[in-house]
């Protein structure tokens, strides 16, 4: 799913990391994403993309996907 689409959206980052809690029995997944060409980040359009092509992970998740979106701190 990563390489399809950063191939479709040049300048993507993603990344898949898992949560380290010892529990062999399920995983937490955390799916970032990042545009290093653009300083809006990932917009609603790219957003969409997104979650239209993690549909095919449906079968491996047990449990309703969410999105959150972050802003550096500026001081």
């Amino acid at each position: 799913m990563h390489r399809t689409l950063t191939a479709e959206h040049p300048g993507l980052a993603a990344r898949l990391l898992t949560r380290d809690d010892g529990s062999a029995e399920m995983q937490t997944w955390m799916e970032t994403y990042a545009c290093a060409d653009s300083a809006a980040g990932v917009d609603a359009a790219l957003e969409r993309a997104i979650e239209s092509r993690a549909r095919s992970l449906d079968a491996w998740i047990d449990g309703p996907r969410h999105a959150e979106a972050f802003e550096p701190v500026r001081g």
